[in-house]
């Protein structure tokens, strides 16, 4: 039972430009559990945190346990001399969590012959490839603008039979999305083991045969791919591009996905959809 949200927002300078929210389900840690002293450390850094992005506008969210003790947070909050910002407590009500978390995600199409369908759902299509794959914690699920690029380049251009490396794999499904595709060898990798997990559970699920390998087990890998997906962040991106086009044979293709603002900040030129 969730109970409570306590929900701080940190102003630096108007306008509003963006906001950021983390949000806890699970509570606070034990050092700020109910009947134990409250330290106001970790919250304090959050909203240092915060504070250091210079967006103009940032707001956390913090949700507790209904069993929280929430004057005593704030009151340790204000004891460590932090500043509260303009904040406020409400009660969230119960609810069914699992179905309304389901209901924001429903059957997505990417092209007119490639589906991402979650599991709760039917394909609405079922002459086309329909990935199963349903939302957890790594990243990818078709709907940010960068996956569905990514996934529609590779509907469009991968040839049968080719090498895909799909590095920064997340939940796998730009890898997955190659196997169905019909990419003869697949590999992805990640520096987060909970992505490697949920790849290789996403790829059993859809019935696909994928290798999915630490950043260290990559480097035993010689043989350069055909295709290399990189659908990470940009600055990442930039550091790793000598170290990515190396594992690219000649005349093969480096795709990643960048939003058109993003490319224009760093002079690159942009190919619209």
């Amino acid at each position: 039972s969730i109970g409570h949200c306590f929900l701080s927002g940190c102003c630096v300078a108007p306008p509003c430009s963006y906001a950021w929210c983390v949000a806890f389900s699970r509570g606070l840690p034990p050092e700020l559990a109910p009947h134990t002293p409250v330290h106001p450390l970790q919250l304090c850094l959050m909203l240092d945190a915060l504070v250091a992005t210079g967006w103009p506008v940032s707001r956390l969210t913090v949700l507790f346990s209904a069993a929280t003790h929430r004057t005593a947070v704030l009151a340790a909050l204000a004891a460590s001399g932090k500043v509260l910002p303009p904040h406020e407590t409400f009660s969230v009500p119960e609810q069914d969590w699992v179905r309304a978390t389901q209901a924001q995600f429903t059957p997505l199409r990417i092209t007119e012959g490639l589906w991402i369908v979650p599991s709760w759902c039917e394909p609405i299509d079922p002459a086309a490839i329909n990935l199963a794959l349903d939302p957890g914690l790594a990243f990818g699920t078709g709907s940010h603008p960068t996956t569905r690029l990514c996934l529609r380049w590779l509907a469009r251009e991968l040839r049968a039979g080719e090498t895909v490396l799909d590095y920064g794999c997340g939940s796998g499904i730009l890898a997955i999305a190659a196997c169905r595709l019909g990419a003869a060898r697949v590999v992805g990798t990640d520096v987060d083991p909970q992505a490697l997990s949920a790849s290789r559970a996403n790829a059993l699920r859809n019935g696909v045969e994928a290798a999915f390998l630490t950043v260290d087990r990559l480097r035993g890998e010689r043989v350069p791919f055909d295709v290399v997906v990189a659908n990470i962040l940009a600055n990442p991106l930039v550091l790793l591009a000598p170290a990515l086009a190396q594992r690219v044979r000649s005349g093969g293709r480096l795709v990643s996905g960048l939003k058109a603002d993003v490319a224009r900040n760093r002079g690159n030129p942009v190919d619209h959809e």
